[in-house]
């Protein structure tokens, strides 16, 4: 129960609650620096203390962060990059991510608990002193009506640009905040919108499906994992072997969407996913039934980091960034704020019930389960949109039904 709660709490967090409020009040800017101090003040906690309890704390407090940086950052990215760059941009997030995870897996059993969070803190540290360099995003001093910083946080991102593509983009982001403002949303309005709500619809199954492939669940029980198969050598080894796929596949992801789109990207993401539960199902199931597999250890840690290569390279580098792109800046606040406490539910369940199902009928059935509904879900993406190569007025313009944007799309899709 212990481990589980340890593995769950950073999911359960409500840090969404905090871009609902400070997205539009405070910018986009100063609440990626409130989920940087809550970060912060997670691994001050489990610097100074090893109680359970204040672990606990410290993980449900960084867990705020850590959670609702996904969207921030993800919203951030939206509203300073070109359309050409907007989603390769995004996908860079799951390689720093990944490489994260590998400093843990090659220092954990090198440092001490407290020096691993002391150095987990240093380098949280060095990210305030770079950010400070960096301006608001134009979009939210325009919408505060704050022209002046608005052209210099503008000049600032386009260095390089002539002066009228400058003062163009400057006119559609008045032109896009006008328009907000005269079409501002109360609940009511949310959910009397058909396009509002088809889109919280999309972002409500993009998500569920980044869940269901795994990678929360999996990722909390990584280790007992690895130490369940017979291996010959220590399983910190198979473990980092992952996070360090996870840096690999994220690479190829903003080449791949120009190459072949987001959309064929997610289905082909989703498929890997399927073939690697399906093959860590076999082998589990024929372990726990007591045949000999002592030969065929291969297969799990292969089929571990394919599924961790096409996990990174796919879903985990486009579902941020497609669900902050999905909203219209008047309802970004609130959209992503209740998307992220959607997906900190749903990763919380997953991995509460893979805790569950596994010790109750093995790993086996479990990683068949998942292996099936990722199946399945991978068919509800072909009816979802290519968003990466429209524009944000463009997507929003999509879900409303106009059926220029439509064809459009259709004959991207086609080529």
């Amino acid at each position: 129960m212990e481990n589980s709660l340890i593995g769950s709490l950073s999911s359960l967090a409500p840090g969404s609650i905090i871009t609902m409020i400070a997205i539009d009040k405070l910018g986009r800017k100063a609440m990626l620096l409130i989920y940087w101090l809550l970060i912060m003040i997670c691994w001050i906690i489990m610097t100074i203390t090893e109680n359970l309890y204040a672990i606990w704390i410290a993980i449900f407090i960084g867990g705020c962060g850590a959670s609702a940086a996904y969207l921030g950052v993800a919203v951030y990215i939206s509203e300073i990059a070109d359309v050409e760059v907007r989603t390769p941009l995004n996908g860079l997030s799951t390689i720093f991510m990944s490489f994260g995870s590998v400093l843990i897996y090659i220092l954990g059993p090198l440092l001490s608990f407290k020096m691993l969070n002391l150095l987990c803190g240093g380098v949280t540290v060095s990210f305030v002193f770079f950010y400070l360099l960096v301006p608001e995003t134009p979009y939210f001093y325009v919408a505060k009506g704050d022209l002046e910083n608005a052209q210099k946080s503008l000049c600032w991102l386009r260095r390089g640009a002539s002066k009228e593509s400058i003062e163009k983009e400057m006119e559609e982001l008045k032109n896009c905040a006008e328009q907000e403002n005269n079409n501002k949303m109360g609940f009511r309005d949310i959910v009397s919108s058909k396009a509002i709500l088809k889109e919280f619809g999309a972002a409500f199954f993009i998500l569920y499906i980044y869940t269901v492939c795994g990678q929360t669940p999996i990722g909390a029980y990584l280790q007992t994992i690895y130490e369940d198969i017979p291996l010959s050598y220590s399983p910190a080894y198979a473990v980092g072997g992952i996070s360090i796929i996870g840096v690999i596949g994220g690479f190829p992801t903003p080449f791949a969407v120009k190459l072949i789109g987001d959309k064929a990207l997610l289905i082909s993401s989703m498929f890997g996913c399927t073939f690697g539960l399906a093959a860590m199902s076999a082998y589990f199931y024929f372990l726990e039934v007591g045949y000999d597999v002592s030969s065929m250890t291969i297969i799990p840690v292969a089929s571990g980091y394919f599924l961790m290569m096409l996990y990174a390279c796919g879903l985990s580098g486009l579902i941020w960034a497609t669900v902050s792109d999905l909203f219209p800046p008047s309802v970004k606040g609130f959209g992503t704020g209740i998307c992220g406490i959607y997906v900190s539910l749903l990763n919380f369940f997953f991995t509460e019930v893979f805790g569950l199902f596994k010790d109750a009928y093995g790993y086996g059935p479990t990683f068949l389960g998942l292996a099936v509904m990722v199946f399945i879900s991978t068919f509800g993406l072909f009816f979802f949109p290519s968003l990466a190569t429209l524009s944000l007025t463009e997507i929003q313009e999509y879900f409303e039904g106009n059926p220029a944007i439509k064809r459009k799309l259709s004959h991207k899709e086609n080529i």
